[in-house]
């Protein structure tokens, strides 16, 4: 991949995307956003996907839920999405059929039906079923779903349609976010799947990430990488975990929306955290994960978000050690990275321009492509990173 390195790039040209974006766009999935959502107003105040949209970007960062409909990132985004208003039961047959018909397959199935605890779902590629490969195994995406919402939303996000496109991994959606309840969910799926035991990685949208975090930090000898989104670049690690971390090493790879409803990075007027304990975390992750970097601090993060001409460590306050853009399809991704003395990345940011609270489309390819290289030995825990 050939990285391209910004130079200045302002704030304004958000603002100035949304509107071009906000003219008429039409395209065939485009209803959908507008039809009531019996699955969404199971669990919410919501009716329809564009009242949720409406809620997940930020107004006063030039949001528009109707521009984000009328583009290419929005039909991107429908494209994940329709199925979840189309059947409202995430066990319809057609459902079921759709998705092993769609691209090269993939079979869904549910287990511990009627354990509303511990009750979760899988998607295997359809090639594990081939006698082809009766030898292979399949590393595994672990997805926590966001906030209170059921396990069948967190099957919008993107990676089962990615995963069958692939046919790559195993994706697995928890009820129960719970490390523990998460490794007996594992321990199943081991029992009755083709895993490949060294390459599991978690992550999750909001709450999903913050949990995605729990359980990297409860197991770090099982996860091979943590995947947070929507949540900005927080670690949540206690010393213990810290630790461990020091020992065997985890590499991290943070993904975020420029019109994100939740402003939750190091220096924003509605942080999650204190900036001092944001600012805190990053650098004892970095320490944590050999990474060669300058330590950050509280007045040089609030600097950079005042004065940067380098986008993502503008919107970020973080002073990365490399930084470039890649246009994707659906829209311009900005990224941050910090790497090793042997220039092996550890830590990475994303963030996509006009990009919501959820994830956006070209995030499940993007996680994939980085996470994959990482692998542990099962035995001692050790990172192993593909050459």
């Amino acid at each position: 991949m050939k990285k391209r390195y910004l130079g200045i790039i302002p704030v304004m040209v958000l603002s100035m995307g949304l509107a071009a974006f906000a003219q008429e766009y039409d395209y065939e999935k485009k209803d959908y956003w507008y039809r009531e959502a019996e699955a969404l107003q199971s669990f919410s105040d919501y009716d329809t996907m564009e009242d949720l949209f409406a809620a997940l970007g930020a107004a006063d960062a030039g949001y528009s839920v109707d521009a984000y409909i009328n583009s290419h990132m929005g039909e991107m985004m429908m494209d994940d999405c329709w199925h979840y208003v189309e059947w409202s039961d995430p066990m319809d047959e057609e459902l079921l059929d759709y998705w092993e018909n769609y691209a090269g397959g993939i079979r869904k199935e549910m287990h511990h039906v009627g354990d509303e605890e511990f009750e979760w779902a899988s998607y295997v590629p359809m090639s594990a079923y081939e006698e082809a490969n009766a030898d292979k195994t399949y590393p595994v995406m672990v997805v926590c779903r966001g906030g209170d919402d059921p396990k069948y939303t967190a099957e919008c996000f993107g990676f089962v349609h990615h995963a069958a496109e692939t046919q790559e991994y195993i994706v697995v959606i928890p009820t129960d976010r719970d490390p523990d309840a998460v490794q007996r969910m594992l321990d199943e799926l081991k029992a009755d799947y083709p895993v490949d035991e060294s390459r599991i990685y978690v992550t999750g949208n909001s709450m999903g990430g913050v949990q995605a975090l729990a359980n990297g930090w409860a197991y770090p000898e099982v996860f091979s990488a943590v995947v947070p989104f929507g949540i900005g670049a927080q670690s949540n690690m206690e010393e213990d975990a810290l630790e461990k971390v020091e020992e065997i090493k985890m590499p991290m790879f943070y993904l975020y929306g420029s019109m994100d409803c939740y402003h939750s990075f190091p220096i924003t007027e509605c942080a999650m955290k204190e900036v001092n304990d944001g600012v805190r975390e990053i650098n004892e992750l970095l320490a944590a994960n050999d990474c060669v970097f300058e330590e950050l601090t509280v007045e040089e993060a609030e600097d950079l978000v005042e004065n940067s001409d380098d986008y993502i460590k503008k919107m970020t306050g973080m002073n990365f050690t490399e930084t470039w853009s890649e246009e994707r399809e659906d829209t311009t991704y900005y990224f941050g990275e910090y790497c090793t003395e042997d220039g092996q990345s550890m830590y990475r940011v994303a963030i996509a321009e006009n990009g919501t609270h959820w994830h956006s489309p070209s995030y499940p390819e993007l996680i994939w492509d980085y996470v994959s290289q990482f692998s542990r030995n099962t035995e001692t825990g050790e990172l192993v990173i593909a050459q």
